[in-house]
């Protein structure tokens, strides 16, 4: 009996204790999700809060800029200029200036008398200034190279008398609403050499008409006006 009673006692302690083992088993299994779910959300807000994306662009040092605009959003070029054809070159006289000028006589003179110039510029625009000068009679002025001697030949080099002029100019002063301007006409004749080795004679009298030439100028441009001058 006892022998019988000392291997029932140690059957149930084993009984005991695999139950006890079970128990435990079932204990740890059930809290693993439970401590697992904990670990991967703290591991997510982790990760959240210091995402390089969430703090792009917000923070005042960062060197960050917004992209430029690429070649495709340039805007085209627009359509409405004006033709080649009916732009002015800015150096070519311009052929129908805004002023009225009026002058005294011009025909019948003699060695050394005035022609006088007034000019008045049309309603919006102004009178910088005149050169005048003596030029041959069928000279003409398509540039303003045409104006110096040296250069054209087309006009007097020196001053044909010593009561005549050579070359007058006259500055318009602000608002540059006019100018009056007198060129004294000579008799003679003047000879002289072109830049290019060209010689020039130019003769003014009874039987030599010549041509008063005024170059006038305005705002971002500049013309001519003639004017044939005959002796007595």
């Amino acid at each position: 009996m006892p022998s019988l009673l000392r291997d029932r006692r140690a059957q149930i302690g084993l009984a005991a204790v695999a139950v006890l083992v079970v128990v435990l088993i079932v204990v740890l299994v059930a809290s693993g999700p439970s401590s697992s779910d904990g670990g991967g959300t703290q591991d997510a807000t982790a990760t959240t809060a210091t995402s390089p994306a969430a703090t792009i662009g917000t923070d005042p040092g960062a060197t960050t800029t917004t992209p430029t605009s690429t070649p495709s959003t340039v805007a085209p070029p627009t359509s409405n200029m004006a033709p080649p054809s009916t732009t002015r070159d800015p150096h070519a006289p311009l052929a129908d200036l805004p002023l009225t000028v009026t002058q005294s006589a011009t025909s019948g003179l003699k060695d050394g008398d005035k022609v006088s110039f007034h000019i008045v510029p049309d309603p919006g625009s102004q009178a910088f200034g005149v050169s005048i000068r003596l030029c041959r009679a069928d000279a003409t002025f398509p540039a303003l190279d045409d104006f110096e001697p040296a250069t054209a030949g087309k006009c007097i080099g020196h001053a044909l008398s010593p009561d005549s002029d050579l070359l007058v100019e006259t500055a318009g002063n602000p608002p540059y609403q006019g100018l009056d301007a007198e060129f004294r006409v000579g008799v003679g004749t003047d000879t002289y050499t072109m830049t290019d080795g060209t010689p020039v004679s130019i003769t003014c009298g009874p039987s030599s008409p010549c041509q008063l030439v005024l170059l006038l100028q305005v705002p971002n441009a500049y013309g001519f006006r003639t004017y044939p001058v005959t002796y007595r």
